[in-house]
């Protein structure tokens, strides 16, 4: 079984895999506002416009790309509260 160790960032809203700390370190995405908003990311998939899959990629010491995926969560919108509560069901 591999054991992983993680580094923590940003207060403890950011954790990241030892491993890969420098790639993270090297790009400026040691912060949550700067992982959640990093714009090099291309989505992979998009369901609901408040979920939100997205990838990007690293290079290591070697210049060989690391693909890292991203899932983004917004809080959904009222009328899908409030949508159940309308159908009696």
């Amino acid at each position: 079984m591999t054991n992983f160790e993680f580094e923590t960032f940003d207060s403890g809203h950011l954790v990241i895999n030892q491993q890969h700390v420098s790639l993270f370190r090297a790009a400026g995405l040691t912060t949550f506002d700067a992982m959640y908003n990093y714009e090099e990311a291309e989505v992979k998939k998009q369901l609901l416009k408040e979920r939100v899959t997205s990838y990007f990629l690293l290079s290591d010491e070697d210049r060989q790309p690391i693909k890292f995926y991203l899932k983004r969560h917004t809080p959904s919108p009222w009328k899908e509260y409030i949508k159940p509560l309308l159908r009696f069901r």
